[in-house]
């Protein structure tokens, strides 16, 4: 009953009029008539319908408006546009008969490792792989489900390598790599301008000591900066037995890095999400890295964690894939998201990969408050998130514009 509903509302203190007008805009949508609206605003009773609004006053309180800076393109793939892909090419996967099969081996439902965590691409990346056409739909399709979740910037981040793959290479050389870049950035522009989602990427260059693409990397982020890229990543590629250290100190990571900052080329890196702290205190203080992805491992050494408390170094966190990857073994109050924001650090959310993990970043916010995670701590971490991005003075200005409005209840 509305008596009901009314209790809740005076339980709930901190939440507003305007909130609660919110709720019941919503009720709206679904069906009340417009006499009705009219007396809510005018402060009479209302009869609204039982099986709705409960469940719209019992939703986590999560912000609006949210900016994601950790997250892969090529981990953000519709399962139904994957599928759709690989039957037109004639691509099986081994063990999938159907779309229910396909979808379900696409996600990492139990914890495992981050190499486990990646062998999930091997279900619903081939399909894309090579194909400009279905690269720009991607980042296309990425922009409208950014939109439902609330997301106004995001900074993607992609390798030309993989996108391009192995056997396009062979055929059209170094010169695709810069198709492929053109090709996305097009699909996000459609995107932003159809969706209203700001995007900016990242390209990622990998490293493993036998092989490595980062002055490809490199020089792909100087030639496509007017195309919307807008920095580098570092991904130090794990085996499936053992660790790797993350951000190792050796050539050519160390000049090519050293490069990027004289040519004014922003600066990620993953790291402490599968080796330790030090691998932080590389990342930034040997590589010069201004963000550092993940980075959970960081609280395993005291000192380095507080001289990245000093200086404000930005951790770029994702909830769910911080367990799927087993970098975190547990969830709740100890995790160190909820270690972080208590302690005032400088952190975002994001979703990393949201077709391996099963959902978009809305589904992250939630966990957070599952975990007990503040509807303020959250929206701190939004305005961290635009602090620390890679965009320019004036962008940043305008977002921040957008966020405080929103979070004026």
């Amino acid at each position: 009953s509305w008596h009901s509903v009314r209790s809740e509302f005076e339980r709930r203190e901190q939440c507003s009029y305007q909130i609660i007008l919110s709720i019941l805009h919503s009720c709206l949508e679904r069906g009340l008539e417009d006499s009705w609206w009219e007396s809510v605003k005018r402060g009479k009773q209302l009869i609204v319908y039982p099986a709705h609004v409960p469940r719209v006053i019992m939703e986590p309180a999560i912000p609006r408006k949210k900016i994601q800076l950790h997250l892969h393109l090529d981990g953000s793939v519709r399962p139904s546009t994957a599928w759709e892909l690989a039957k037109e090419k004639g691509i099986k996967i081994p063990g999938v008969t159907n779309f229910e099969e396909f979808k379900k081996a696409c996600v990492a439902s139990n914890p495992s490792t981050l190499w486990g965590f990646l062998q999930h691409f091997g279900v619903f990346w081939p399909p894309l792989c090579g194909d400009l056409d279905a690269l720009e739909r991607n980042a296309y399709e990425f922009c409208e489900d950014a939109h439902k979740e609330g997301v106004i910037y995001a900074e993607v981040r992609y390798s030309p390598t993989s996108s391009l793959g192995d056997k396009a290479f062979k055929e059209v050389g170094p010169q695709g790599y810069d198709e492929v870049i053109r090709r996305i950035s097009f699909g996000l522009k459609r995107g932003e301008h159809d969706f209203g989602v700001k995007t900016r990427t990242i390209l990622c260059g990998s490293y493993c000591e036998e092989s490595n693409d980062l002055y490809q990397t490199l020089r792909l982020c100087q030639a496509h900066y007017y195309e919307g890229v807008v920095g580098m990543d570092l991904l130090t590629l794990q085996q499936e037995h053992g660790i790797i250290d993350e951000a190792p100190l050796v050539e050519p990571i160390i000049s090519v890095y050293q490069e990027a900052a004289r040519t004014s080329v922003h600066r990620t890196v993953h790291a402490a999400e599968a080796s330790g702290a030090y691998a932080v205190h590389r990342a930034v203080y040997g590589l010069g890295s201004e963000r550092v992805g993940h980075g959970y491992h960081v609280l395993e050494e005291p000192e380095i964690y507080k001289k990245c408390l000093e200086d404000r170094i930005h951790f770029e966190c994702c909830p769910h894939s911080s367990l799927l990857t087993g970098s975190v073994k547990t969830g709740g109050k100890t995790h160190p998201i909820i270690r972080f924001a208590n302690d005032g650090a400088n952190f975002s959310i994001s979703s990393d990969d949201p077709t391996v993990i099963g959902h978009n970043v809305q589904g992250d916010y939630a966990l957070l408050a599952d975990w007990g995670l503040s509807e303020d701590l959250m929206a701190q971490a939004n305005l961290n998130a635009v602090h620390s991005s890679f965009l320019d003075a004036h962008d940043k200005h305008d977002l921040l514009k957008i966020l405080k409005k929103d979070n004026v209840r």
